[in-house]
């Protein structure tokens, strides 16, 4: 039992002795332990030799061992031990003393706060080491923002981008108010003026209105009517806006007011009645009265046969008429077929005068208009659309917005592609009319005549809607077909002259046209065919051969490039510079025969012509020159004088 309690109270001693060594360093610790082992008061039968081995040095102990009072307080009363425990009769053995096992705990740095490392051993003992200085704050601005006119700002802040902590603070602004600056509207003649005030915020209002201040109107010259020419009223529009008060109103043509003059016939000459205009002074003559002829007396031996009306003398010579001089030379015309690859685009050229026949495709626009730039080309006097389809009309756009075009001819035949519409507005923007001729209609230039023979009326598909058209310049003619088929060629054989020395291939060569009669009827020489790269087989062997066929020498736009022709009027120049003379009348047509063997002269008021010999000629600002006495009547629709021409035989 006294075994039991030493055993007891040496565990409860080295329990008291492992709490105080937490303050104490290692070093010291084995020192401490014997101390205590020596303050137990072991039995008799553990060995000195072991309590020995236990035992610390003596100078260690003396260094570091607790005050032995002190450790024998703590010693438990035997009998309190023996109360509570039985007694086995077994002796304990003494554990032995154990070291600390620290782990360490890492508190990092705050902004504010030091790091430092804390180590824990299990029996609740610890220490603090390796400090570490705190980080300090990181500064980050806190945005604001700008006052305006009506809200309040806020300062830039600062605070911490680590810790959120505010180091500066934001203050407010005040709001700055509204800054306006004016505009004046000045008065019109219908709307009232005023001062905008707008505030760099956008805030406004307007005041100090100011009244309209009311038209000022100013007259607009109107012109009279002549005999001829409607007239028009005076207007009023406003002398500051422009605007039209009162609008022009068309004074109607008056109409000539004919005075008549008879001039009675004479021996020799006939008689007429000249009609002229007291207004414009315009006049022609009429109602010929045949020559009476000479009232002879007979002849006696002193006198030879007299008149007895004039008083010649047979054999006198009869009084001649100085006919008027004949026109100077006519300048060089040229027709160019211009390569625009599959599609038509030809140019007609002469003086100033400059018509276009078609444009090719869209993608050809440009090719055109450098084309006609490079012919000194400024304005188009006449631009013609054969029919709507797009490698006829899409060129033509590009062509419109590029030059000035005063006259516009097309095809009544109309398609709802937005290509065509977008044509349709190119013209409608250059302030054009879409106009369509009729069959008869003439557009003339000096000595150029350009004359519908066909205008593609009530034709059931686009191509036999092709406006055909003859160009005429002196003795040599040009026909320009379109894309008629064989069956509006028939037409035209059967309707109108078609003599020509060069023609226009219909429908770039396709196998539908160029029929055998109606090459025949043209009696043309040379032919060109407008073609490029396609699909259809353009130009096909049955043209081509109907063309050998007819004797007409062919120029092609895909293996020739350009083709251009020119004529002074009675001679052809070819594509290449040789010349030869104009053979127009060559061809057979239901018309009879063709004769370009005179020359007249018009008078472009009274639609009156006239042999150059005549003895009433128009004046010179009046006349113009025509040539073929059926194409004069038929086409222009020109009346032949009953003077010169009452007995012409064409």
């Amino acid at each position: 039992m006294k075994k039991l309690l030493a055993l007891i109270a040496s565990c409860l001693l080295l329990f008291t002795g492992c709490s105080a060594l937490g303050t104490m360093r290692e070093d010291n610790a084995s020192s401490s332990l014997s101390k205590i082992i020596e303050i137990v008061d072991f039995p008799s039968e553990y060995s000195s030799k072991d309590a020995e081995s236990s035992k610390p040095s003596q100078s260690s102990a003396d260094s570091s061992a607790p005050d032995s009072s002190e450790d024998e307080s703590s010693i438990p009363d035997s009998s309190e031990v023996e109360s509570s425990e039985p007694d086995n009769g077994d002796p304990g053995e003494t554990p032995p003393a154990h070291t600390h096992s620290h782990k360490a705990t890492v508190t990092a740095p705050t902004c504010t706060a030091a790091g430092y490392t804390t180590y824990t051993c299990s029996c609740g003992d610890s220490y603090t080491a390796n400090e570490v200085k705190a980080l300090g704050h990181s500064e980050e601005t806190v945005q604001g923002k700008a006052a305006t006119c009506t809200e309040n700002g806020l300062s830039n802040g600062v605070k911490c981008s680590v810790c959120g902590i505010t180091i500066v603070a934001q203050t407010e602004i005040p709001s700055n108010g509204h800054s306006y600056k004016a505009n004046v509207t000045a008065p019109t003649c219908t709307a009232a003026g005023y001062t905008t005030y707008t505030c760099s915020c956008g805030d406004s209002y307007t005041a100090n209105e100011v009244t309209a201040l009311g038209h000022s109107e100013e007259t607009v010259q109107g012109k009279a009517a002549t005999c001829t020419e409607n007239g028009l009223s005076n207007g009023v529009k406003c002398s500051v806006c422009g605007i039209t008060i009162t609008a022009q109103k068309v004074l109607t043509a008056t109409g000539h007011k004919l005075a008549s003059k008879v001039t009675l016939p004479t021996c020799t000459a006939v008689g007429y009645t000249t009609y002229t205009c007291s207004i414009c002074g315009d006049g022609y003559e009429s109602d010929e009265v045949a020559a009476l002829g000479h009232a002879w007396l007979a002849a006696t031996t002193e006198a030879p046969k007299t008149c007895s009306t004039c008083g010649a003398t047979e054999g006198d010579k009869l009084p001649t008429v100085t006919p008027d001089p004949t026109p100077s030379a006519m300048p060089t015309l040229s027709v160019n077929y211009i390569n625009v690859g599959q599609g038509d685009s030809i140019l007609i050229k002469v003086d100033d005068c400059d018509i276009l026949i078609d444009g090719g495709k869209s993608g050809s626009g440009s090719t055109v208009s450098s084309y006609l730039k490079s012919k000194n080309v400024d304005d188009i006097e006449l631009m013609i659309n054969t029919h709507p389809d797009e490698d006829h009309y899409g060129g033509l756009t590009t062509v419109l917005n590029d030059f000035k075009v005063e006259n516009f001819w097309g095809s009544s035949f109309s398609k709802s592609t937005s290509s065509y519409t977008t044509f349709k507005t190119a013209i409608n923007k250059e302030g054009l009319s879409f106009k369509t001729p009729s069959v008869g209609s003439v557009y003339t230039y000096n000595y150029l005549t350009i004359s519908v023979l066909y205008a593609g009326a009530s034709a059931s598909n686009s191509n036999d809607s092709s406006i055909v058209v003859m160009i005429q310049y002196g003795s040599v003619r040009f026909l320009c077909t379109g894309d008629i088929s064989s069956s509006i060629e028939s037409k035209l054989v059967s309707s109108s002259n078609l003599s020509c020395d060069v023609l226009k291939v219909p429908h770039h060569g396709s196998a539908g046209s160029s029929s055998s009669s109606f090459l025949k009827a043209t009696g043309a020489r040379y032919g060109v065919i407008c073609v490029g790269n396609n699909s259809y087989g353009h130009p096909t062997s049955t043209a081509l051969n109907n063309l050998s066929s007819a004797g007409i020498s062919v120029y092609r736009t895909d293996t020739y490039g350009h083709v251009v022709f020119s004529t002074n009027g009675t001679s052809l120049t070819l594509p290449g510079g040789s010349s030869v003379s104009g053979n127009s009348g060559s061809g057979s047509s239901s018309n009879g025969s063709y004769s370009n063997n005179d020359n007249f002269i018009g008078n472009k008021e009274s639609k009156i012509f006239h042999l150059p010999t005549c003895s009433h000629l128009p004046a010179e600002s009046k006349r113009n020159y025509l040539y073929d006495y059926w194409f004069i009547v038929n086409c222009i629709g020109y009346t032949p004088c009953q003077i010169c021409l009452k007995n012409y035989v064409p």
